[in-house]
């Protein structure tokens, strides 16, 4: 397994603070979970979701069900749970945008959330992953 994950400056438009996460799987496993650190400098804690893009380019897992929540190891349909996906083929990309203020997403003093791909199996999936948070 291994991933990577890149962090864009925040930017600013419309006078709002934008924060970009990439995250590249390569032999992402069926139970990976990757940790998200935003900006601590700012001391915001709440962050909203506004895009969302993921596009698996290799491996044999047939489904995925992607989730990010704010706890480490945090269970789907749980309170710590923020945004879920239905499981569906990986054949077909994700691409959605919220519309302003988002999905909200609180963070803790650690200022972190959590990303979940959920192939369904294998250990050889490959992946894409982009999202764009805006600070509230």
């Amino acid at each position: 397994m291994a991933e990577s994950i890149t962090y864009s400056s925040q930017g600013l438009k419309g006078g709002k603070t934008f924060f970009r996460v990439q995250i590249t799987y390569t032999n992402g496993e069926d139970d990976e979970e990757t940790t998200i650190q935003f900006p601590t400098a700012l001391g915001k804690y709440l962050w909203s979701l506004v895009s969302f893009h993921m596009v698996r380019t290799d491996g044999t897992a047939a489904t995925w069900a992607p989730r990010l929540g704010d706890t480490a190891g945090f269970a789907a349909d749980s309170g710590s749970e923020k945004v879920s996906y239905d499981s569906a083929a990986v054949g077909t990309a994700i691409n959605d945008y919220w519309a302003s203020p988002g999905v909200p997403c609180y963070l803790g003093t650690d200022y972190k959330l959590y990303f979940v791909p959920a192939f369904n199996t294998g250990t050889d999936n490959d992946a894409t992953v982009e999202l764009i948070f805006v600070l509230e």
